[in-house]
């Protein structure tokens, strides 16, 4: 039951972060626009606030644990000084590698893993519904690609929880199939860039489910070491952006540059740990039902075709968390003791 916990609050989260956000998108009314002509600019602003604040806070630490390590030295007495110990030398954590091969390989991943954060930051914006749905329908092949694979290269025959997980694949897709078939239109004059966006949010959603397979455990580290990569991308954006960049009022920079950067953060936290544990269909199933509800959200839909999309959601949550508790009570099975 912990694990259907945690899906049930990761779901929360981004169900709530996308209604939110769509609630907002109606109190602007025709600043979309807008926001779809700063899709770069804007996600680059809120990475910098973000890398401030963590600046701002890094230094703080560090003034705080020097002053606790002076208040300690001066507590001791020139009578006690020859009792204290001489701290023992510490070894610095080497990371070693095989070869020079192999460290070019580590560069390029990071730096990889740093243009990988920079697209999921413009495209999980649910100000641009457009650059999630795309997101998330790469979110949704990237994984099938990765369990195909996966599946290839494994002896286990199938078993009744891929089959669950298949029907699970199936009605993601169905709801993707719906949202792309009502959507509206692409706009006629769109920029060069947020067409730009739009093909980097597809292979974003595809990068996150199969760049990381086999170094699962891995990806906390390469993300912490790739945050260089994802502030240097961010500036020379807005160099040149941030002349035009207008701004409505207080309420929206408050949302835009406050509130947004820490949903964004918390939700791709989030992804990364789903990643690293495994639950990679946790993660597709969460993406495809925020996304659905922002669609029945924002959409004209009659109230027929709305409950309808109520209900697919609801089913489809419901056969996750069957598979899920199956999964679980198959590996607790208690193993029969020969006498």
């Amino acid at each position: 039951m912990h694990g259907v916990f945690v899906f049930l609050t990761k779901l929360g989260l981004y169900v709530a972060a996308a209604v939110g956000m769509s609630e907002y998108l109606h109190s602007v009314g025709g600043g979309v626009l807008i926001l779809q002509q700063h899709s770069s600019l804007i996600p680059a602003v809120q990475i910098l606030v973000a890398s401030a604040m963590l600046l701002v806070y890094t230094a703080c630490t560090l003034i705080l644990s020097s002053i606790r390590e002076h208040q300690q030295y001066d507590a001791i007495d020139d009578d006690q000084a020859c009792l204290v110990p001489e701290p023992e030398a510490v070894t610095a954590s080497a990371i070693s590698f095989v070869s020079a091969k192999a460290l070019d390989r580590h560069i390029l991943k990071v730096h990889a893993t740093g243009f990988l954060l920079w697209k999921t930051m413009v495209a999980f914006d649910y100000s641009q519904p457009e650059l999630v749905f795309l997101f998330t329908v790469g979110a949704v092949g990237g994984w099938l690609v990765e369990s195909m694979h996966s599946r290839m290269w494994s002896e286990s025959p199938v078993t009744r929880l891929e089959v669950t997980d298949l029907l699970v694949f199936v009605s993601c897709y169905c709801m993707i199939a719906v949202m792309y078939l009502c959507r509206d239109g692409p706009a006629a004059n769109e920029q060069i860039e947020y067409t730009f966006n739009r093909v980097t949010s597809v292979l974003a959603g595809i990068a996150w489910p199969v760049f990381f397979a086999g170094e699962q455990k891995k990806i906390l580290y390469t993300i912490h070491s790739s945050l260089y990569t994802l502030v240097l991308l961010c500036v020379p954006v807005v160099m040149l952006h941030a002349r035009g960049m207008a701004l409505y009022d207080r309420g929206s920079v408050f949302v835009l540059v406050v509130v947004q950067p820490i949903v964004k953060i918390m939700c791709v936290m989030i992804m990364c740990l789903s990643i690293r544990t495994g639950h990679k269909l946790d993660l597709v199933v969460t993406l495809t039902v925020a996304c659905f509800v922002q669609f029945v959200y924002m959409s004209p839909l009659d109230r027929t075709n709305r409950i309808a999309g109520i209900v697919s959601m609801v089913a489809l949550v419901l056969v996750h968390v069957l598979a899920m508790y199956m999964r679980r009570r198959d590996t607790t099975a208690p193993s029969e003791v020969l006498p």
